[in-house]
């Protein structure tokens, strides 16, 4: 039925539980649970609440359909591809793709937050017939940004955007005002208590220690010894005893816990040595040391050039570029940059100085990285000027796109953690050599088979399942997991908005309660900010449902009989330790591996990969699948397309032992 058909109704759009409880406070439960009130959360946090005192709501899935992901992609690539064809900025350490990559990681996040908000409001409107619409807002516009490159969640935006909008569309809009500030704690003044005693042991060991070893000792540098690097890191200390290893970091994350572990992490290192051969011979916080360093201030002067150039560019010549549906979205563009991510340009500078004489001091053999985003980007690019080998080995999954969206959204992503500027890149699936010829990547490839992906043995798989189920041998478990970013931090397309991971879980959910001796493990995404509570209150009742958080991936993974997932790396994980896989896709979007879709349980035949985008077949191919693999599992023949053989693994050892062995 056409929107002119209907009756007028009030539209309250929300993105914050804050919100929905100054409203309440305004006007009252009653006004929220009319009938002529639509309620839009924007966040499946409030649905949540909202549900917990007995008023309705919708998610944002009717109004943010395939359509307006895709117009959105290609609008927001477009404008940031202009805009990074006219920034010209090399540092003088031969440094010029990291700045880049960070302006656009950030760029896209800002337009694709702004553009998606308003084609909802735009898309809510067109469904319904809206007279007004209801929502909360900062206080002061101005105060609104702040000094974090990403959308914090001080950081109301939405307000101001739903004001614009009913200007242009001649709705009348009822903005409540919040007075918001971060929040000031004793946290806070502990936590520059503690990052000045970081300093103070950074600066001890800069000045007292001897960074470059011994005469006969070649080092290696990775940033962390996390996805399993530490396993690499204590194979190639075994087998080389003159190999050093050393890790170069920087985390900027303001909070207590990462500056107590960054002590605990150097102090561990240093009492290790006393203990026996550690894993690290040192650490190196590049934060912790930048306050040795002076400022180039001819090169920060250039720098703030470009930045100048890039709000103009903005504000004046492809201003009509950052219109959506009539709302300009340019000042609220600038704010951002001016705030947050001008200011974290400019560390990124410095600390790419604080990198070279950290280099220059380490003289590294070989650098190995598992990502290259920001200052791990220009670790590639100093080491080739500085002529250290390096080695991107990618904590991620990546397979060629299918469409111009994945084209952008694949590439983009793979910035971060594959394609780069290190020297040589290692190939853990072939599905990545194939990613790779699509993108006609040209270093040295290195087919190494999977060197960070989590790895389990039979006797981990008897253990947790264990755990999990019991003695009863007859219970198999499904495992969900899948790649989710924070809801202002979004990928469209590739991944699912929270919103859609809600609901086709809940259609997972409601398979598996149709199957006998099944039980759902779900294991949420680390960045998923919704308590279990939450999450269980917005799925459908079950008593087969397991909320697993802790422990590491691969202790979960050894306990599962199969995987479901939209997308995510857990997919490569999962095939490589023989786990089958369904790639479920209710949206009709995104098919991981290009394969052909299961249309009914009575198609299926045996395969490591299933297809499925119909949640009424869910149920039965699940089960069609678990007594697949139950009487026959996979093997290495199975999955000749998914995986190298064992041996490959040779090749990174081979690599290690010329470097080495090579290096003066």
């Amino acid at each position: 039925m056409g929107s002119n058909s209907q009756n007028k109704k009030k539209l309250v759009i929300l993105e914050f539980i804050d919100e929905a409880e100054h409203l309440i406070g305004i006007y009252g439960q009653d006004f929220l649970r009319d009938p002529d009130v639509l309620i839009v959360c924007l966040h499946p946090n409030i649905r949540a609440y909202l549900k917990k005192i007995n008023i309705e709501s919708s998610d944002t899935v009717p109004f943010l359909n395939n359509d307006t992901q895709h117009e959105i992609i290609l609008k927001t690539e477009d404008i940031t591809e202009k805009l990074l064809n006219e920034f010209k900025f090399k540092d003088c350490y031969g440094a010029e793709e990291g700045y880049k990559d960070l302006i656009r990681l950030h760029l896209r996040l800002y337009i694709l937050l702004f553009f998606r908000t308003i084609e909802i409001l735009k898309n809510i409107c067109g469904q319904h017939a809206i007279s007004e619409i209801y929502c909360c807002k900062q206080k002061d516009i101005n105060g609104i940004a702040s000094r974090s490159p990403f959308v914090s969640d001080y950081e109301r935006f939405l307000g101001y955007l739903v004001e614009d909008f009913c200007n242009k569309k001649n709705i009348i809009s009822h903005v409540a005002e919040l007075r918001l500030r971060e929040r000031k704690s004793i946290q806070d003044g502990l936590r520059q208590f503690v990052r000045l005693l970081g300093r103070g042991l950074a600066c001890i060991d800069y000045f007292c220690s001897k960074w470059s070893g011994r005469p006969e000792e070649k080092t290696i540098v990775v940033p962390a010894v996390s996805y399993r690097m530490d396993l690499i890191v204590k194979d190639i200390r075994k087998m080389h005893s003159k190999a050093r290893c050393v890790i170069v970091w920087e985390d900027r994350n303001e909070s207590l816990k990462q500056e107590v572990f960054k002590i605990k992490l150097m102090l561990n290192t240093f009492i290790s040595k006393f203990k026996g051969k550690p894993l690290l011979d040192k650490v190196v916080t590049m934060d912790l040391i930048e306050w040795l360093f002076k400022k180039d201030k001819e090169q920060h002067n250039q720098l703030k050039k470009e930045f100048k150039k890039l709000k103009d560019n903005i504000t004046s010549k492809y201003k009509e570029d950052f219109i959506c549906s009539g709302v300009s979205v340019d000042h609220y563009v600038t704010l951002k940059i001016e705030r947050g991510l001008e200011k974290v340009a400019h560390e990124l500078l410095h600390s790419t100085k604080v990198l070279y004489h950290t280099f220059k001091r380490l003289k590294p053999q070989l650098l190995m990285a598992m990502y290259s985003g920001g200052i791990y980007c220009h670790m590639g690019e100093v080491a080739r000027q500085m002529n250290i080998c390096s080695l991107n080995i990618s904590h991620g999954t990546h397979v060629p796109p299918n469409n111009k969206y994945e084209h952008i959204e694949n590439f983009r992503l793979a910035t971060s953690v594959i394609i780069n500027t290190y020297k040589y890149v290692a190939v853990q699936t072939p599905w990545t050599n194939r990613f790779l010829d699509y993108y006609g990547d040209k270093r040295p490839r290195l087919f190494t088979g999977p060197l960070l992906y989590s790895k389990i043995t039979k006797d981990d798989c008897l253990k947790n399942k264990k755990e999990f189920v019991g003695s009863n041998n007859n219970i198999k478990l499904i495992l969900h997991a899948t790649t989710l970013k924070r809801g202002r931090r979004g990928r469209l397309h590739i991944t699912e908005t929270l919103d859609e991971y809600i609901s086709g879980l809940s259609d997972l959910v409601r398979a598996v309660n149709q199957l006998s001796d099944v039980f759902l493990v779900i294991r949420p995404h680390p960045v998923c900010d919704m308590t279990d509570e939450q999450l269980l209150a917005l799925l459908p009742a079950s008593e087969k449902i397991k909320i697993f958080r802790k422990g590491t991936f691969s202790s979960v993974l050894s306990a599962v009989d199969m995987l479901i997932s939209y997308s995510s790396t857990c997919i490569e994980e999962a095939l490589q330790n023989k786990i089958p896989v369904v790639l479920f896709d209710k949206w009709k979007r995104y098919n991981h591996f290009n394969i052909e879709e299961t249309q009914s349980s009575l198609q299926l035949k045996r395969n490591p990969v299933f297809y499925i985008t119909k949640p009424e077949i869910l149920s039965a191919s699940m089960d069609k699948i678990l007594k697949i693999f139950d009487v026959d599992p996979l093997d290495e023949a199975d999955l000749a397309l998914y995986k190298y053989p064992e041996d490959y693994i040779n090749n990174f050892y081979n690599f290690i032992n010329e470097v080495i062995e090579t290096a003066k």
